[in-house]
């Protein structure tokens, strides 16, 4: 599939909202910020499926979430995103493309009205769990019939797909064949309802360390070293001194926060440190709501320019810093068990190390700014 490595999917989804008719997707997902979060990651997160086409990843994305949430769609809601998916995609991938596809757009739209037809007589009929995964087939079938290809990257003919459809729903009534399950909890509490506030807050509301009204002059004092355990990482970080600064950050107690740094590795210590460092300039950062300020102010201190793709991935990291540092602390981001990584805090690292904010590399002799 071809795809286009710079889209925006902030914009996309934005754009696509309408033309879609997702109306009910503000039921399904706790905020834009989580399906945008899935889409700038997606090769990442489900290395199963071949899609690569952006389109086709903002479908994939919304079903994926539909079954992740075991949302039932009504006949006529999912009526309509079939039939709106398709000619969204036809005016996207058709329209715009020039020989996109080998054949007359007339002849899929027989297919599509047929699979139409045995939607409204049988879906009513499917039980639950067929239903919430239903919308995956029906994105499996847009695939195929724009990318020759279903999205696990199998090939199907268009002579084939009609065949394709009614295999594949008959296995899923049977219970023979289900969608994977995709493993989203972690994404799911970085939306939840209870953390929302402080994970979605905006930019202006990150409080200035300096305008902390509590009194952590105390541990200020603690010059004391730790060194990490690690031979080959053996290097001296100023706890004291960190722990006070992520203290007037997240607004903990600084002995709490002393305790909990003492528990990590030498690496998820150098990330702290680094963002202690430069948090005068996330604060900075996190004043530009604007896209293009942002953009300009980020590409003027790195002396390169990076796609909107990845400055809009940055700014979500940066409002989201103090998320990502009690959930170091607490040890809340637990590595999949497949993949020995935690996707979420990943996405927040890449953001962070896009803009220079933690570093790929070892630093040396860092002083934290006051």
């Amino acid at each position: 599939m071809t795809g286009n490595s710079n889209i925006d999917f902030n914009i996309l989804f934005k754009k696509s909202f309408r033309e879609l008719g997702i109306n009910w997707v503000d039921d399904l997902a706790k905020n834009d910020d989580y399906l945008i979060m899935i889409m700038n990651d997606f090769q990442n997160l489900f290395p199963d499926i071949k899609v690569i086409d952006p389109y086709m990843i903002l479908l994939k994305t919304i079903t994926i979430m539909i079954q992740n949430e075991k949302f039932v769609l009504k006949k006529n809601d999912v009526y309509d995103f079939f039939i709106m998916s398709y000619k969204f995609l036809v005016d996207h991938l058709i329209k715009k493309q020039v020989n996109s596809i080998p054949f007359t757009i007339s002849t899929y739209d027989n297919v599509v009205f047929e699979i139409c037809d045995d939607l409204l007589r049988n879906y009513d009929n499917f039980p639950n769990n067929v239903k919430i995964q239903f919308p995956n087939l029906l994105v499996d079938i847009m695939s195929i019939i724009f990318f020759k290809t279903d999205l696990e990257g199998k090939k199907i003919s268009l002579f084939q797909l009609k065949s394709y459809y009614d295999s594949r729903k008959t296995m899923l009534v049977s219970q023979k064949y289900s969608y994977p399950s995709r493993d989203l909890n972690s994404l799911s509490n970085t939306s939840s309802s209870e953390l929302s506030e402080q994970v979605l807050q905006d930019s202006d509301n990150i409080e200035d360390s300096s305008t902390s009204k509590t009194n952590y002059a105390a541990t200020k004092g603690d010059s004391r070293r730790f060194h990490t355990s690690n031979h080959e990482e053996n290097k001296i970080y100023p706890i004291g001194e960190i722990a006070y600064k992520i203290a007037q950050i997240i607004h903990r107690d600084p002995s709490q926060v002393k305790n909990s740094l003492s528990a990590l590795p030498a690496k998820e210590l150098q990330k702290l440190y680094d963002i202690c460092n430069n948090y005068n300039k996330i604060l900075r950062y996190g004043k530009l709501t604007e896209l293009k300020d942002f953009k300009l102010e980020i590409e003027s201190e790195l002396g390169r320019s990076l796609s909107d793709k990845q400055i809009r991935h940055s700014q979500i990291s940066i409002k989201k810093v103090q998320f990502y540092i009690e959930n170091i602390l607490d040890g809340k981001f637990e590595p999949h068990l497949t993949h020995g990584i935690n996707h979420v805090k990943h996405n927040f690292e890449y953001g962070y190390r896009l803009v220079g904010l933690i570093s790929n590399t070892k630093s040396k002799n860092k002083k934290i700014e006051s």
